[in-house]
């Protein structure tokens, strides 16, 4: 069992998006390529016109909240079969609350914008569109403001089912549950395994490079020193085996000039394996 200090400073930020649709069918263009083709309408897809113009405050919107998913991503880690939540260390909530709360304000200012410049943002739209806005249908601007989500919640990480949802069911179904639940120390290592899945993409993606002849680059090997870096940042529980694969990838992070022939780089390449060995006995560990 880890240090339960460790797993109690460790909370779940639960992230709600929502984004408004961008686009609208073309029924009629498609009715036309149906006919035109002698196809079957079932087999065609109706294309799409886009409402807006690219740029303005409704990309902005929407970059807002595609960023803030990005820097949550980078600062913690995906909870297991959780779509939406993240793990994040408890000394980071406030900073991490902060950003949220300056985003958010930004968002409202960008969604009065929008508000306010709806009649151009559309007309705008359909000038990009050509004749082809005559089959497209622009929604209500209230209703396109509301389809924007943006909102930061957060929990404790205790997953362990409730003595009152044990006495609610049968003996037998109780006993089951007891048996399958995962606790909060699964549920984390199952997230920290996730980072160590990450340090493997990337190592077969050198050793990819090494042996096979394609151009030796030096944005590839770095990223070993990037999984090093991501294995520090993330190893929440102080696991040893993901301590030990950070230092072997630091080691393993070299400069493309110290490998100039195919025989030193196939000797790299072998390095890199076995690490990469090491790494999947640690999913093991993590019990993945």
């Amino acid at each position: 069992m880890q240090d339960l200090n460790i797993i109690n400073s460790i909370v779940e930020a639960r992230y709600r998006t929502g984004k408004p649709c961008m686009s609208a069918k073309l029924e009629a263009t498609a009715r036309q390529i149906v006919s035109r083709n002698g196809a079957s309408e079932d087999a065609i897809n109706a294309p799409s016109g886009k409402l807006f113009a690219a740029g303005g405050p409704i990309t902005k919107a929407r970059s807002i909240i595609n960023g803030f998913s990005t820097y949550l991503k980078k600062r913690g880690m995906p909870v297991p079969q959780k779509a939406g939540w993240t793990y994040q260390q408890v000394s980071q909530v406030d900073e991490i609350q902060a950003e949220f709360d300056k985003q958010r304000d930004e968002l409202d200012v960008l969604l009065q914008d929008i508000r306010e410049r709806y009649p151009t943002l559309q007309r705008q739209g359909a000038m990009a569109v050509g004749a082809l806005s005559m089959e497209m249908t622009w929604p209500d601007p209230e209703e396109f403001i509301s389809e924007f989500t943006f909102s930061l919640g957060w929990s404790g990480t205790a997953t362990n089912i409730s003595t009152n949802i044990m006495a609610a069911v049968s003996k037998e179904t109780a006993a089951r549950l007891r048996a399958s639940q995962l606790t909060s120390e699964d549920s984390l290592k199952e997230a920290h395994a996730g980072v160590v899945e990450d340090a493997i993409t990337e190592m077969k993606g050198v050793i990819d490079m090494l042996v096979n002849g394609q151009r030796l680059k030096q944005a590839r090997l770095d990223k070993l020193a990037a999984a090093s870096d991501e294995l520090r940042n993330k190893n929440w529980l102080r696991i040893p085996e993901m301590t030990d694969l950070m230092n072997t990838l630091r080691n393993l992070a070299i400069d493309k000039d110290g490998i100039p022939t195919k025989e030193l780089r196939r000797d790299h390449a072998k390095k890199v394996d076995k690490a990469m060995s090491k790494a999947e006995e640690t999913l093991s560990a993590l019990g993945v």
